[in-house]
């Protein structure tokens, strides 16, 4: 199984000659990982809405799975984002109106002990378990990055996706967020890919290019 971005353009991102990832042929297998880093305002977050096909390109194909995710029903992309690919967006996405451990078992809300335990320990690795009940409102901007982080990786997934999730963190729970990512998309026997503004260390990663 595997992502493939084949020779993709967006109609606003106008350089492409200096990329490695614009109109290029790129493949990542499962349980391969992908750093793509670029400055801000380069089309990472295109890049981005276009693999979660929330973008269409203006030219070139993505395959996830074997499949055109552009091309598929509305149906089918559902069950594509439920089953396959997990999100971290650079916005995260989070409910104003769920506390920290609402937000982040939103997909699984009937938890059993085992996975109470898990969650538990994903959030006191990354030193929210003392905010899990409190809004997303009265967090600070790290405090909701890390929930986001948590989140993408306590749902099951075959590809992990990430934009920009380190930003607002410390160099400490930017260390603990990237093992803890490394040890679940081992776990899942996952591909992932990782958009940046620098390249990323902590990782052992497959692939680092340019976008």
């Amino acid at each position: 199984m595997s992502v493939i971005l084949d020779k993709i353009e967006v109609s606003y991102i106008k350089t492409h000659h200096n990329s490695d990832v614009w109109t290029k042929h790129i493949e990542l297998e499962q349980k391969k990982k992908l750093n793509i880093f670029a400055p801000s305002g380069t089309g990472k977050t295109s890049l981005f809405n276009v693999i979660a096909a929330i973008i269409k390109p203006l030219k070139g194909q993505l395959f996830i799975e074997g499949k055109d995710i552009h091309s598929l029903k509305k149906d089918e992309l559902v069950k594509l984002r439920k089953e396959t690919i997990s999100l971290i967006f650079q916005d995260l996405k989070l409910i104003p109106g769920l506390n920290v451990s609402e937000n982040i078992s939103i997909l699984c809300p009937s938890l059993d002990t085992q996975e109470k335990n898990r969650l538990y320990d994903m959030m006191e690795r990354l030193n929210i378990l003392n905010i899990k009940d409190k809004y997303v409102s009265g967090l600070s901007e790290g405090e909701k990055q890390r929930t986001a982080i948590i989140r993408s990786l306590f749902r099951p997934f075959k590809y992990l996706i990430m934009d920009e999730p380190f930003s607002h963190l410390d160099d400490n729970n930017k260390k603990a967020a990237l093992k803890l990512i490394e040890e679940e998309v081992t776990s899942n026997e996952a591909g992932l890919i990782m958009l940046s503004l620098h390249k990323t260390e902590g990782i052992d990663w497959d692939m680092q290019i340019s976008l």
